[in-house]
């Protein structure tokens, strides 16, 4: 809060030892954070507050009148509200008149005597008016220089000056003029003094008004019509800064600061520190972490930055980097060796210095690197084209991209960090059946995609099998419970299913076979259990679902036969018998018994009566087959003297269909029901009369499989595998609670934050759930409708999520809250991208358009104001570092570029070759281009061209990322390989860019993304909703 003194000039003369006349006190209220002028909303829509016009320290409209408290202690600068230059202390010929005193001609203005005037400049350089105000005008000194017309500025007769640095109720003004004395009521004129001026410290002023359009960061009023060095703020009066609290972000402010004073850098650094309520600000940071230590950097190094943090510490956080002062001094956004400073926020282009020679001497190393690009070579150019362009031929059309005029430094080797597997988050549930168990050790076995998880909670840690190249559909545990039997589908191309036999102990894979009798997939696998698991069974999951039984021991096939035209949804050994075996399914349960010589006779049940679907099956001790269909009955099959199965016991169990059967104990049978979501206990020993039942959350899903605890244990407790990819544990004496959380539908939407580790992920499941770095889900809320996209805001404040109905939902990133939610389109938005300075949005929808909207509040407010038309469905968006520009992919694999200023689309594509990018997500560009799998180069036409007849079976990356270090790639296919490469990634012919690549899904990769720290990655799948945490090592 400023407080200010106002006395009157004009009031009769009284005697020397009385103070002068004082009408009022203002007082002016500390105005809420502002966006920079040229950024303030004008729509209607806008909930921002609007910046008061500079008119209102002319006219103080909003002013309360008060008198002052006696403990109000200013600032520690000499301040005052009209300008950030002080005045020489003269003394013009009129006010030496006034207050008895001959004139002096040395002093004396030259342009008479004149009406004292509002001449301050304020932030906008405006010269002053005199009409209507009394006094006189006054000459003064600028720098050293007399009487200059461009800083001649009137004061009224009501100074509005305060002395802040002695915190008297008056005002400090040059020689000659009246000055306010409570202490001791002199006030008698002084005598002049001829020495030497020292200039005043400097002016902080707090600036509300717009500027005008010369005014703002590097434009200075007539007083400053000298500039610095060539590309540097000009000299002037001052700079225009926005200053943020780094302890409390939401504290920041618009001030005016002089950068010609003599006063130090630190004292200056004190007093921003206390205009945004900081004790003690020591140290300034730019937005992306770098100090700035004197005036001259401020005004030459950092002219088109606006935005600074200020700390009271060594270090700080800034952008959620963790900035010490031995990072800040090597900070990589300053490279100086290249002559350039990269910049991190909207209103910060990259600035490019003076070409100059550079005599800076090349490392060995670097002189001999074969892998280097040469802007000479035929290949660095594409391929025989020109050197700056190469054209590649991506499912039939032809895209040029644009090398950039400044070599980068290529290598084609792969990178020397490797993908390490660090979690694996969700559960298979929504269309798997019987995969969950406890190995001795205690852990969780289950697999998600193409990965078997051991999960162990009492450290929570996981272990991860990771040998299978497709998705798994089935696995079995062995009797022994320390060999596990997996089966995956078949993949693309003429890769035929399999079925793998390892270890949990060592993960190690025992046997693989199965290559040639597996076809589709793999249905259904199986231990037998009489021989100590010596046999095992897979069913195919073709046509005619072939049933195979082997010695996994030694791969040796015991027979086979077609089971059954409809879907097998599974498969047993009866536990006393190793050659009776049951499969389930559609309408049909079956007994195979199998022969010696490997023929199988067959027994169906249903016959020609009406068939039920078999979900699920069990045995009890004594050997009968228990079962659970789709209508919700279960029924008790045993067998007579003559051969025949018949049902002992049939009962309406659930409303729904029974999805799991677990025998508990010698009479306890436990039943769970997938939309009825019950878990019932019966006792077997008094006909399956209820025991107990209990009833899962709406939110956990169905029952898809029940496990018991602790193998062998009765006491009830049980885990259980839902429909909506989630594992609880509990009783149905006790509640039950969440063990692993997942998404249940197809996931696209994938955002990390910017302090932490931490990610946000958005589905179909119409859930939007931010994660922890230790594994955890710190929240989830619900949405209205199903998600496509999301992004997190630069300053982890808020995250915005696009529909696939064109809503935009924002909530809170600290706990979830909904902060509102508006219609942009009609159509999916399918790509959401904040600009580096997080007072941008850009919405990219299918309809082709982008949707920029004016960000206020951190993210709280938004205001459209675009779109910029095309015309085909979008996929990817990123910004330039200044801002201006954006760069997007169609569904065509074409790269589009956006203007910011005129909202329509870049031509040119040539000309923005240089443009640097705050993030590089799109699939497409000559920095990435080198990744797309299976290109290869017709000399002919000079073009790179894939060999994709048929669109639909083409390999297409779908996801990219570029590391926040600038040395990574990391992309996504549409076949689930994860692939890490070195950036830049170009095409060259005579050689192919390496990687290391992974492939942990079937389904594509829809989205991927480097964390904070560097040393993470998580991707995320299409159709499997799976999300997979990446450690790079």
């Amino acid at each position: 809060m400023v407080v200010i003194t106002v006395t009157d000039f004009d009031a009769p003369r009284r005697p020397a030892t009385s103070a002068p006349s004082t009408r009022h006190l203002l007082t002016v209220s500390d105005p809420p954070p502002l966006t920079p002028p040229d950024e303030s909303a004008e729509s209607s829509e806008a909930s921002l507050e609007e910046p008061i016009p500079s008119a209102a320290w002319r006219e103080a409209p909003q002013v309360t009148t008060r008198a002052a408290p006696p403990s109000a202690r200013p600032l520690s600068v000499y301040a005052r509200l009209y300008s950030g230059v002080g005045h020489r202390n003269a003394r013009c010929s009129c006010c030496r008149a006034r207050a008895g005193l001959e004139p002096e001609s040395d002093f004396s203005s030259p342009e008479g005597d004149r009406g004292h005037g509002v001449g301050h400049r304020g932030h906008g350089g405006h010269r002053g008016h005199g009409a209507g105000h009394k006094g006189h005008r006054m000459g003064h000194y600028s720098h050293g220089e007399r009487h200059r017309s461009s800083t001649a500025y009137g004061v009224r007769d009501r100074h509005e000056y305060l002395d802040l640095e002695t915190g008297n109720r008056g005002f400090k003004a040059p020689y000659g003029m009246k000055r306010s004395q409570p202490e001791t009521g002199d006030m008698s004129p002084r005598k002049p003094r001829r020495h030497r001026v020292k200039p005043l410290s400097p002016v902080v002023k707090r600036v509300f008004g717009k500027t005008s359009p010369g005014s703002g960061p590097g434009s200075g009023s007539g007083s400053g019509s000298g500039s610095g060095k060539h590309g540097g703020r000009r000299s002037g009066d001052g700079c225009k800064i926005k200053i943020i609290n780094n302890l409390d972000k939401s504290i920041q402010s618009y001030v005016l600061v002089n950068l010609k004073t003599t006063q130090r850098f630190e004292d200056v650094l004190q007093d921003l520190g206390q205009v945004i309520k900081m004790k003690d600000a020591r140290k300034m940071y730019t937005t992306w972490g770098q100090e700035v230590k004197s005036f001259s950097q401020l005004r030459n190094d950092f002219y088109e930055t606006d935005t600074f943090y200020l700390s009271n510490s060594e270090e700080t956080t800034v952008r959620g980097s963790k900035v010490t002062r031995e990072e800040s001094r090597n900070s990589p956004p300053n490279d100086k060796k290249s002559g350039k400073i990269l910049r991190r926020h909207n209103s910060e282009p990259l600035i490019q210095a003076k070409d100059k020679k550079s005599n800076l001497t090349r490392k060995r190393s670097e002189s001999v690197n074969r892998y280097q690009s040469n802007s000479g070579t035929k290949g660095s150019g594409g391929g025989g084209g020109a050197s700056d362009q190469v054209k590649v031929s991506l499912l039939g059309k032809v895209r040029t991209f644009y090398k950039a005029s400044k070599d980068q430094p290529v290598q084609y080797l792969p990178p020397e960090k490797r993908l390490k597997l660090a979690w694996v988050y969700g559960y298979r549930g929504v269309d798997a059946h019987h995969n969950l168990w406890v190995l001795p050790s205690g852990e969780l076995l289950y697999y998600v995609a193409a990965v078997a998880v051991l999960l162990n909670r009492h450290t929570d840690s996981q272990r991860h099998y990771t040998e299978h190249s497709e998705d798994i559909m089935c696995m079995d545990l062995h009797p022994s419970r320390h060999i596990v039997a997996s089966g995956q589908r078949a993949g693309p191309g003429a890769r035929s299913a399999s079925v793998r036999v390892w270890g949990v102990e060592r993960l190690d894979t025992l046997h693989v076979f199965g290559s040639r009798e597996l076809q589709m997939g793999v249905a259904a696998v199986c231990f037998s259990v009489m021989n100590q698991g010596a046999y095992l069974l897979a069913i195919d999951d073709g046509d005619e679902h072939l049933l195979t039984v082997w010695t996994w021991h030694n791969e040796q096939i015991l027979g086979k036969v077609a089971t059954h035209q409809d879907h097998v949804y599974g498969a047993k050994f009866h536990p006393m018998d190793n050659n009776l075996i049951i499969t389930f399914g559609k309408n049909h349960l079956t007994f195979w018994n199998k022969r010696r010589d490997g023929i199988f006779d067959s027994v169906d049940v249903f016959g020609m009566s009406s068939a039920r679907t078999v979900l699920c099956v069990e045995f009890e001790p004594g050997g009968d087959l228990i079962t659970g269909d789709s209508d919700g009955f279960i029924t008790i099959w045993t067998i007579d003297n003559d051969g025949q199965y018949y049902k002992r016991v049939d009962f309406e169990a659930h409303m729904s269909a029974v999805t799991s059967l677990l025998m508990l104990s010698e009479v306890t049978l436990m039943s769970g029901g997938e939309r009825d979501r019950r878990i019932c206990a019966w006792d077997s020993s008094q006909g399956y009369v209820k025991r107990a039942e209990t009833k899962l959350p709406d939110a956990a899903g169905g029952i898809r499989t029940l496990c018991p605890q602790r193998s062998g244990a009765s006491d009830g407790n049980v885990y259980a595998g839902t429909t909506k990819n989630m594992i609880l544990e509990g009783s149905i004496m006790r509640r039950f609670n969440t063990v692993v959380f997942g998404h249940s539908k197809n996931l696209w939407g994938l955002s990390a934050c910017h302090d932490s580790d931490c990610f946000v992920t958005a589905g179909y499941d119409r859930l939007v759930v931010k994660w922890s770095d230790q594994h955890k889900v710190i929240w989830k809320a619900p949405l209205n409708s199903e998600a496509v996209s999301c992004a997190v805001h630069p300053l982890d404040t808020v995250v915005a999520v696009g529909g696939i109905d064109g809503h935009l939902t924002v909530f809170k990133l600290s706990d979830g809250s909904q902060v509102g939610s508006f219609r942009v389109c009609g159509q999916p938005l399918s790509c959401l991208s904040y600009s580096p300075g997080g007072d941008m949005l850009a919405v990219g929808a299918q309809t082709g358009s982008v949707y920029p909207y004016k960000v206020g509040r951190d993210g709280q407010v938004y205001v459209k104001f675009g779109p910029m038309q095309g015309s085909q469905p979008l996929t990817h968006l990123d910004w330039s570092t200044d801002g201006e520009y954006l760069q997007s992919v169609t569904i065509d694999h074409e790269l589009v570029f956006w203007n910011k200023r005129t909202l329509a689309r870049e031509k040119s594509q040539h000309q923005l070759r240089d443009k640097n990018w705050a993030t590089y997500t799109c699939t497409v560009g000559y920095p990435v281009i080198g990744a797309w799998p299976e290109l290869h180069y017709d000399r002919q036409q000079s073009v790179w061209t894939d060999s994709y007849a048929d669109s639909r079976k083409a390999r297409v990356l779908v996801s990219a990322c570029r590391s926040r270090d600038h040395d990574l790639l990391a992309v996504g296919d549409s076949e689930g390989s994860v692939q890490l490469f070195r950036y830049p990634c170009p095409l060259n012919v005579q050689e192919t860019a390496q990687c290391h690549s992974v492939k942990p899904q079937s389904s594509y990769v829809a989205n991927i993304k480097f964390l904070r720290s560097g040393r993470q990655l998580v991707s995320v799948g299409g159709t499997d909703a799976t999300v997979l945490q990446w450690r790079l090592q």
